[in-house]
């Protein structure tokens, strides 16, 4: 009986898990996986949701790379690795940064994580006839926390406008209503601060899109206020 309610327990949360999904539409043109967004000026690089059995929709629509930008907790990041494979992508199209949303204890090893990340979307961004897609499981926290990133650094825009229309608007944290406190605490206690830490290099000029340098990461400096998603 035990093993059987032990079972049962284990079931459900991972129909629970796999229940997670984005509340926001898709505003990239041929897509219907939530939350997905065209985030350059040339339509290149997409942000979105975990496409799960949608793999289908990412080749036809023209995307050559995806980046899985997650930890994995159970399987979830190899069952896509090998969907994609079976859908005719090759090991080097697909690339995986271990991001965690949660217990973030080493920010400087985050951002470094954070960095390889957008070096992978830059060496597409700047590649011919490539086109990539990256997402974490629902994409709202670690996806919005990259584009977050990438727009201060392509588009050079202002950290409070990024926070609120690439983060806040498309379910960052507290922008998703529905979001246990739980869930949106975690958020503001780790992956907040490295989002504004991260800014704060970016404004000082340690790091740029032409300098993706890892090593600013060792140099963060405290930021004294942590705006929220409202």
């Amino acid at each position: 009986m035990k093993q059987f309610i032990t079972l049962l327990l284990c079931l459900t949360s991972l129909n629970a898990a796999a229940g997670l999904e984005s509340k926001v539409p898709a505003t990239a043109e041929g897509f219907s996986i939530p939350n997905t967004h065209v985030i350059d000026d040339e339509g290149v690089i997409l942000r979105g949701m975990a496409p799960r059995h949608q793999i289908a929709e990412l080749s036809e629509n023209g995307v050559t790379d995806v980046l899985i930008f997650k930890n994995q907790t159970r399987s979830e990041v190899d069952d896509e690795v090998q969907e994609l494979l079976e859908s005719g992508y090759k090991k080097s199209d697909i690339h995986h940064i271990p991001f965690k949303w949660k217990d973030i204890d080493d920010l400087p090893k985050a951002c470094k994580q954070t960095i390889q990340a957008l070096a992978i979307i830059k060496e597409v961004y700047q590649s011919i006839d490539r086109k990539l897609f990256f997402h974490c499981t629902v994409g709202e926290d670690r996806t919005g926390h990259l584009a977050g990133i990438w727009d201060l650094l392509f588009h050079e825009k202002e950290k409070s406008e990024v926070f609120k229309k690439q983060m806040c608007d498309r379910g960052y944290s507290a922008g998703n209503q529905t979001k246990p406190y739980k869930v949106v605490s975690a958020i503001r206690k780790g992956l907040s601060p490295l989002f504004f830490k991260m800014a704060k290099l970016i404004e000082n000029g340690q790091l740029s899109f032409d300098n993706l340098n890892e090593e600013a990461c060792d140099q963060m400096e405290w930021v004294s206020e942590i705006p929220r998603c409202e």
